[in-house]
């Protein structure tokens, strides 16, 4: 992918660079260029260069200033914007360096089978088929299982890259425009110090920060909690649960080779059982948390019980004013 953006940006340069040459308009070959690449760089080669008047040149040397102006710009957005790509690069590859040289390697295990499973089951709940082929390639010992590891890896360094990257683009443009982005966000910032909105984030700041850090707290807390019990649940008694859970998902009792298969499953090695619990975790802390963020907002809402009944009231007695008025 970078490879093939930079060749579009090469073969556009010098295609443009030619057509300044020949008097053709630099810009538009620097397109051409970039899109059909060799072919647009023998086409330029081979045309003949325009005669040109004195209007021309004069329009010649515009082109120039753009062509250098466009260059200069597009040599900051693509610099900026490759730094943050490869910085994406390296802080994944730092992030696997370091579980792998610090982490213990059975937790480590663990939390690479967990990761297979979301993958393989893209967030849902796993299936008995779903942690069977995972437990089967560990158990195994195959070399799928490294493949697996790349695959899974690779996407997700390809993410870190295109959200690292978008982030460079953008501040690469902002940089560019940066004298009118300043003029832009001071003129809103001054059109929003003079809303109602700022005036009652800055009477009420207080409570709001409050209140925000409340319903972060008590998501997280939920979460942790439900994350820890779901653990403890199943690692009181693996072979009962795991029964009743895939049990439950396929909606009918288990079959004998479905039976076969958790067995095989919980006889197998510790650290596989292991990352499949953690699976199991992580979507339990999912709902915890959404439930301690209702439970935030409530603890919130309560808190601030004075401040909806100043608001309450404000309201009744402005319609109570306006009844009078119509009366």
């Amino acid at each position: 992918m970078g490879i093939e953006l930079l060749a579009v940006v090469v073969f556009g340069l010098i295609t443009a660079y030619i057509a300044i040459k020949k008097n053709r308009h630099p810009l538009i070959w620097f397109i051409i260029g970039g899109i059909t690449t060799i072919v647009g760089l023998a086409i330029i080669i081979l045309i003949k260069s325009k005669e040109a008047t004195l209007e021309e040149s004069s329009g010649k040397e515009k082109s120039i200033d753009q062509f250098s102006s466009f260059t200069r710009k597009l040599v900051i957005v693509v610099g900026i914007t490759g730094l943050f790509v490869l910085i994406g690069t390296l802080f994944v590859i730092g992030y696997i360096e370091y579980q792998s040289k610090y982490a213990d390697q059975e937790h480590l295990q663990a939390i690479v089978i967990k990761e297979a499973l979301m993958h393989r089951t893209e967030g849902k709940d796993a299936s008995i088929r779903d942690v069977t082929v995972i437990a089967q390639m560990y158990h195994s010992g195959s070399r799928s299982v490294g493949a697996y590891f790349v695959q899974i890896y690779e996407e997700r360094l390809f993410k870190t890259q295109v959200t690292f990257g978008v982030f460079g683009f953008v501040l690469s443009l902002l940089l560019l425009v940066r004298r009118r982005a300043t003029a832009i966000a001071k003129e809103s910032y001054k059109k929003f110090s003079n809303s109602a909105i700022y005036d009652f984030l800055l009477k009420w700041k207080k409570q709001i920060i409050i209140a925000f850090a409340i319903f972060l707290v008590s998501g997280y807390v939920f979460g942790t909690i439900g994350y820890y019990y779901k653990q403890f649940s199943i690692n009181n008694d693996p072979q009962i649960y795991y029964y009743n859970v895939f049990e439950k998902r396929n909606g009918e009792p288990l079959t004998s080779e479905m039976e076969y298969n958790v067995s095989a499953f919980l006889v197998g090695q510790d650290y596989v059982v292991k990352g499949v619990t953690m699976k199991e975790a992580e979507t339990t802390k999912g709902k915890f948390k959404i439930f301690g963020y209702i439970v935030g907002l409530f603890l919130v809402i309560y808190i601030n019980k004075p401040l909806w009944n100043r608001i309450v009231n404000k309201v009744a007695s402005t319609r109570q004013i306006h009844t009078a008025e119509k009366i």
